[in-house]
């Protein structure tokens, strides 16, 4: 469900993307950092990268689902809506030859980047028909991030700072349609009425 709602949105941008820029794929999930903590060399792209995932817990169900099949109810979990925090860094040029072409570059995917999400920021299946079928609709919001924070999470990432944007991916459904339990009908039911 995540994985599909990120390639979902990688797409959608770099259809953008090829749209302004003549350019194809743009746009990559990319870490910035390996696992052994080396930064990625990163050319003319932007980098799409999860950061976080929680659950939305406004008008979260409480209550297990319970659909009558045969002789029983099967039991299933409420389903659970989880917003997805992505960062996308702008990685220019990088040639070293000229920081400021870099920086310029970096800048300008930035923008289109903003642009995009500023023209179409919620996804459903009439806007979109490419949505997988599993999500119902993304809301993708700009997520203001303080100088200090973003000096926290670029610390958490390993990398040096980059130009870059965090975005709120909201309402991910996540609803596994096997049952946990299956709780039988009682056969026959006393309300004690017979010993009246």
């Amino acid at each position: 469900m995540i994985d599909e709602a990120l390639d979902f949105l990688v797409l959608q941008l770099n259809e953008y993307f090829k749209l302004k820029t003549d350019e194809d794929k743009i746009v990559k999930m990319q870490r910035l950092v390996t696992g052994a903590g080396a930064e990625v060399p990163l050319t003319n792209l932007i980098a799409f990268q999860l950061i976080n995932v929680e659950e939305e817990r406004i008008g979260k169900a409480q209550l297990p689902v319970t659909v009558p099949i045969g002789s029983g109810f099967p039991v299933r979990n409420p389903e659970i809506k989880l917003n997805l925090s992505i960062l996308l860094t702008a990685c220019g040029d990088n040639d070293g030859n000229s920081p400021d072409t870099d920086y310029s570059m970096s800048v300008k995917l930035l923008s289109l980047a903003v642009l995009f999400f500023q023209h179409k920021h919620v996804f459903t299946q009439t806007n979109s028909p490419s949505l997988p079928t599993s999500i119902e609709q993304l809301i993708v919001e700009l997520y203001p991030v303080s100088l200090e924070n973003q000096n926290y999470l670029w610390a958490s990432l390993g990398a040096k700072y980059r130009p870059s944007v965090v975005y709120k991916v909201r309402l991910i459904t996540v609803f596994e349609e096997g049952f946990s339990d299956f709780v039988e009908m009682p056969r026959n039911i006393d309300i004690g009425l017979a010993n009246r």
